[in-house]
């Protein structure tokens, strides 16, 4: 029987994480979590997923520190600079960026945009082109180098807090896919609160942890990406965080043609038992490549599920 998230409470047993880690950070419920998944391993490390039973808010435990961040992001096609996909998939990104500047624009056509975890910078080039004033903040200071000195874009490496961004200093916010693997999501979306302009757009997308796709796959949920993925957000819990930051939520996109037809599909190998994430490993080859929206009440956010507030 395939582990349902929300319904199959059976799955769930009297383990808990430590007493420090036993609060909701997002509901703030003394409430113990429960576990709902376990047996990931990386790095000889066993993880677990904890979901809050008051706000469904799921959490990775144990909770990687900062060194083994460190470690985590140090090798993989997270901290792959240049292409990280065979040259057809690559053209098929470039494509999905373009749809997320059209996204944007039918909101705020022109304006000082944000991007968090820009990666190599493709999306941020892209609205360049359209006669945006682009920024970029990027963990990995090797791939922020990249994006400044291949594309000549304007990125930071560091954490959004230690930015030191002017007060209401920008028109569009955006996280793709970034916010799920962040240690203080309720800070950063305060911070997003400070530097957005009022009625300036906050555009999050990550995936539904509360989607039928993960409620089919339980355990083997493509998304889930253990241990990266420190956070798992329902629609749900996610609104409630961004209106304590005075979020108005203004539309939710709940299809990505970009992530849940794939998702579907390495989830489905997945639980076949073969190796995990087989296809995208396969996708993402060097060997390979060889051979062949939120504005705050001030903010938007738009499984995928894309979430796009504003800020008021």
């Amino acid at each position: 029987m395939v582990e349902n998230i929300n319904d199959h409470k059976e799955i769930f047993d009297n383990e808990s994480p430590s007493e420090y880690e036993k609060h909701c950070i997002l509901c703030k419920s003394s409430v113990e979590y429960q576990r709902i998944f376990k047996g990931y391993e990386k790095d000889n490390q066993f993880y677990e997923v904890y979901v809050c039973p008051e706000c469904r808010l799921g959490i990775t435990l144990p909770f990687p520190d900062k060194e083994q961040l460190n470690r985590l992001y140090s090798t993989g096609s997270y901290r792959e600079h240049q292409s990280r996909f065979i040259n057809p998939v690559e053209k098929l990104i470039r494509f999905f960026r373009k749809s997320r500047q059209k996204q944007i624009e039918a909101i705020i056509p022109q304006g000082r945009i944000l991007d968090m975890g820009c990666a190599r910078g493709v999306f941020l080039s892209i609205m360049r082109e359209r006669g945006w004033e682009t920024f970029g903040l990027e963990l990995n200071d090797e791939t922020a180098s990249y994006a400044r000195n291949e594309l000549g874009l304007d990125v930071k490496a560091g954490r959004l807090v230690d930015a030191q961004f002017e007060n209401e200093s920008f028109d569009v916010i955006t996280i793709w896919h970034v916010f799920e693997h962040l240690p203080e999501p309720r800070l950063i979306i305060e911070e997003c609160s400070r530097i957005l302009k009022p009625g300036g757009l906050l555009v999050i997308a990550l995936p539904n942890f509360d989607s039928l796709q993960a409620k089919i796959s339980g355990r083997h949920w493509f998304h889930l990406d253990v241990p990266y993925h420190l956070y798992h957000f329902t629609l749900k819990n996610l609104s409630l965080l961004l209106k304590k930051s005075s979020f108005k939520i203004i539309k939710v996109k709940r299809f990505s043609f970009e992530f849940n037809p794939f998702g579907y599909l390495q989830s489905f190998f997945n639980m076949t038992r073969i190796e995990n994430n087989l296809l995208y490993n396969i996708l993402k080859s060097r060997t390979i490549r060889k051979s062949v929206i939120v504005q705050p009440l001030k903010g938007q956010i738009s499984v995928d599920k894309t979430i796009i507030a504003e800020k008021e």
